[in-house]
């Protein structure tokens, strides 16, 4: 039997939890304990889908709107997946551009 997709999985255990019988014999409380191993799992492929994206040059824009949200959203949710976007330190910036470090030096003396 061939593995599903990633996709066809997620979808084919989430239509187990929407169950209506199922829900009544379980209770909303149980199957809320139940589905947070399933969230933590789609949150970890998620994540893993946008490093990828990123690597392949996609911009926070598409990502944004394949996820449903704004650019600035996506960036925020998974702003750790994408070094470029972590915060450099003031220092590390003027040293990234030699003029600015140079007209720093010169406002200090």
């Amino acid at each position: 039997m061939p593995v599903p997709k990633p996709p066809e999985a997620f979808r084919s255990y989430a239509q187990s939890f929407t169950n209506d019988l199922w829900l009544r014999r379980a209770g909303p409380l149980e199957a809320l304990e139940i589905s947070r191993p399933f969230a933590s799992a789609l949150e970890a492929y998620e994540e893993q889908l946008v490093r990828e994206a990123r690597k392949q040059g996609r911009t926070w824009g598409e990502i944004g709107q394949a996820l449903g949200v704004t650019k600035q959203g996506a960036r925020k949710q998974f702003h750790r997946v994408d070094s470029q976007f972590q915060r450099i330190s003031r220092s590390d910036r003027a040293r990234q551009r030699p003029g600015v470090a140079r007209r720093q030096r010169a406002a200090r003396a």
